[in-house]
């Protein structure tokens, strides 16, 4: 038994010496070359994402029968992939519609709630709405470039 255990350890040891003689060498499996090449074809099939710019919305915040603000929205998406991209350009009326249309029952419940907009919550609104009523898959993240709040006097 302690023959076996002793030839075991014996090849475990030649095996890592191998192993490491390839390795500092660069031969067989660990040439520089053919780890480059996974690195480049892996570079090559990641996702490139798209981003695709909307018009600036604008959505008057009422207060009772008066508007007390209008807030200027600039908003971009960001999309994985020209097919997407496509599919995007085609649904832009109505994306731009569904984030108008939550946007005016969900800003003055914001402002009132926080006192002033916060960027961070305003685009986990719309990644929800876009998720909700577009897919999942299709918008990968939704990008606030500015919020301007114009009170109205």
């Amino acid at each position: 038994m302690k023959r076996v255990l002793i030839i075991i350890s014996g090849l475990l040891i030649l095996a890592g010496g191998l192993i490491s003689i390839l390795k500092f060498m660069s031969l067989g499996p660990f040439e520089t070359a053919v780890v480059e090449k996974v690195i480049e074809k892996e570079v090559e099939t990641a996702p490139v994402p798209i981003f695709i710019e909307m018009d600036a919305m604008s959505i008057p915040v009422f207060k009772g029968n008066n508007v007390v603000a209008t807030v200027q929205i600039s908003i971009t998406l960001e999309v994985v992939g020209k097919k997407n991209a496509s599919r995007v350009n085609k649904l832009m009326v109505r994306i731009k519609d569904i984030y108008l249309r939550d946007l005016h029952s969900f800003l003055p419940r914001l402002i009132k709630q926080e006192e002033r907009i916060d960027v961070l919550i305003l685009k986990q609104r719309l990644k929800l709405m876009s998720d909700k009523y577009i897919g999942r898959s299709l918008i990968e993240n939704v990008l606030v470039q500015s919020v301007i709040e114009t009170p109205i006097k």
